[in-house]
């Protein structure tokens, strides 16, 4: 595998408030592919909570996906990724779940 895929679920603090945010995902996905060569490969909403945005993405394989995280979350993109929007005020919590890949014969 040339990646480590990964799912990061971001859980607002209301159903409105993961609608509003949805731009922030194609914006964010805009960024870290082209400042960190992160593929985002689908958003997703959840079915089973209104409050949540699911993303799934794949890191370089060479990478630390936690080094990449705190790296765009400290740069000028994100800032402008998130312009008029309070994520803080908006987002309960951001949990990332690291997968590995199952190879079948």
């Amino acid at each position: 595998m040339s990646y480590i895929p990964a799912l990061r679920t971001y859980t607002f603090k209301s159903a409105t408030a993961a609608q509003t945010f949805l731009p922030f995902f194609k914006n964010a996905a805009y960024s870290l592919k082209q400042n960190h060569n992160v593929i985002t490969t689908g958003v997703f909403r959840s079915t089973t909570n209104p409050a949540q945005v699911i993303a799934m993405v794949h890191y370089p394989i060479t990478s630390q996906p936690g080094e990449i995280i705190k790296s765009y979350l400290t740069s000028e993109a994100f800032v402008k990724d998130t312009m008029g929007m309070d994520m803080k005020a908006n987002v309960e919590r951001v949990e990332e779940e690291i997968l590995e890949v199952v190879e079948f014969e």
